[in-house]
């Protein structure tokens, strides 16, 4: 097997990595896998890359570009990155990857051994709000499909422009399959509508589901037709012929 050498091992580049992170980014609320794909990005950035290339980081580490992009997103829904849009000197769109929040959280955590990452009572609490990557596996889900890099953007944007709130982005895309209305803009329109309801929660959408359903089952009896079932059909006169 041919190896790499010395020289290779120099050319690769060094890249350099806080003690501090490796042992307390749980107390920051980052998985191993998080953990790892930051790492990455970071030594990508570190040898001169402008943003992170999610299919060279998913070759790294077995995992598709989408999946890597999922674990960043969650990564930057917890406050810890940040990517800014903007158009370099040729007008091409460019992501600049900005991590300078991971370190100012990781440099305020209380001091002491008692507050050590993988401390059982330290461990971060789950929240019961849904995450990006768990609204971006629910779309991929019911779409059948990967999402394009539009259709991700999209969807980054519903966080970071629209602010919608994640529960809403459950029930809308719930809402869609239910319409069987599979596309993003059907969902945004739900989304936009909602809003103008002022559906703050899950509950709002529900309450309103049942008000629609009741009106309909209202409409329906007020258009059918009773016929009185005491009334001898024999007795009636009936117009002559006259034909």
């Amino acid at each position: 097997m041919h190896e790499l050498g010395f020289e290779n091992y120099i050319n690769a580049g060094q890249s350099s990595v806080s003690v501090l992170l490796l042992q307390r980014y749980r107390e920051l609320g980052l998985t191993d896998q998080e953990l790892l794909v930051f790492l990455q990005t970071k030594a990508m950035l570190d040898q001169g890359a402008t943003e992170p290339n999610t299919t060279q980081i998913g070759e790294y580490m077995g995992l598709s570009a989408k999946t890597v992009f999922s674990v960043l997103e969650s990564i930057r829904s917890k406050g810890l990155i940040q990517f800014e849009t903007t158009h370099d000197a040729d007008g091409k769109l460019r992501t600049i990857f900005r991590m300078q929040p991971l370190y100012e959280k990781l440099i305020t955590l209380p001091d002491g051994d008692s507050k050590r990452a993988g401390a059982e009572d330290d461990t971060p609490k789950v929240n019961d709000e849904p995450k990006r990557a768990d609204i971006f596996k629910l779309v991929e889900q019911e779409f059948g499909r990967m999402l394009s890099p539009i259709e991700m953007r999209k969807v980054t944007d519903w966080f970071d422009l629209d602010h919608f709130e994640p529960v809403l982005i459950v029930e809308a895309i719930k809402e869609a399959v239910l319409n069987q209305a599979l596309n993003l803009n059907y969902i945004e329109k739900i989304l936009l509508n909602w809003r103008k309801l002022n559906f703050k929660s899950a509950q709002d959408v529900r309450t309103n589901q049942q008000r629609r359903r009741n009106l309909a089952i209202n409409q329906n009896d007020a258009q059918q037709v009773h016929v009185p079932l005491n009334v001898d059909l024999l007795s009636l006169q009936l117009p002559e012929n006259k034909g």
